[in-house]
C-alpha cells in the first residue's frame, strides 16, 4: 500500500496486512493521486509540480522512472489496463493520456476547469472527472478522448467514486450534505 504525504513531499510504502513501514520516498514535489497498476507491479503516482507521473515498483517502492506531463498540476488518474492508456487529470483544465507502456503522450481531451478525482469505466470506455468549480462530472469517451457527456452534480462536488460492479458514480455533494447517484444504461 502506498500512503503519500503531501506535507513531507514522501510516499510511504506500507505492508497492508502488518501495518508495517516497508519504505520511504522522496518525492520530486507535491504529491497529487496515486494508482496500483496490478499487471506491472507498479505504483503510479501524480506529481503537481514538476508536472509528471512517477513509478515506484510495487514491492518495494524503489523509484523506476518519471514520465513528463504536458499540463499543468496533474492531479486525478486512472488507467485503462486493456487498451494500454493511463488518464491524468490536470488542473490546467486538460485530460492528459498516456501510453500505459512507454509514458509517451497520445492525446489530450480539454474539460471545464481543475478537477479533482477520475474514475475509468472499462466496461463502457469511459472516464468520469469530477470538475468542483462550476459543479459538475465530465463524461469522456476514452476510444476517441472526446467529451460526451457533462453531469451536473453541484459547487464545491469533487469527491466520486465508482463502482465498477454495479456500473453506478457516486458524487458526494458538500453543500447539501447529500450524494447523487448516477447509473450507467
Amino acid at each position: 500500500m502506498l500512503v503519500a504525504d503531501v506535507e513531507d513531499l514522501t510516499a510511504r510504502i506500507m505492508d497492508p496486512s502488518t501495518g508495517n513501514l516497508l519504505q520511504v520516498v522522496g518525492l520530486p514535489g507535491r504529491p497529487r493521486w496515486a494508482a496500483y497498476d496490478a499487471d506491472r507491479d507498479r505504483f503510479m503516482l501524480n506529481i503537481r509540480e514538476p508536472a509528471s507521473v512517477l513509478l515506484l515498483t510495487g514491492n518495494g517502492g524503489e523509484k523506476m522512472e518519471s514520465w513528463p506531463v504536458s499540463a499543468v498540476g496533474p492531479h486525478g488518474l486512472d488507467f485503462d489496463v486493456a487498451g494500454g492508456k493511463a488518464f491524468v487529470a490536470c488542473d490546467g483544465a486538460t485530460v492528459v493520456t498516456l501510453d500505459l507502456n512507454t509514458g509517451q503522450e497520445v492525446g489530450t481531451t480539454p474539460i471545464t476547469g481543475e478537477p479533482d478525482v477520475a474514475w475509468f469505466n472499462p466496461a463502457r470506455n469511459r472516464l468520469y472527472v469530477a470538475i468542483g468549480n462550476p459543479g459538475l462530472v465530465e463524461v469522456i469517451d476514452t476510444r476517441f478522448l472526446a467529451q460526451i457527456e457533462k453531469l451536473t452534480t453541484e459547487e464545491g462536488a469533487h469527491t466520486t467514486a465508482f463502482d465498477r460492479t454495479r456500473q453506478r458514480l457516486y458524487a458526494f455533494l458538500p453543500r447539501s450534505c447529500r450524494a447523487a447517484l448516477y447509473d450507467e444504461a
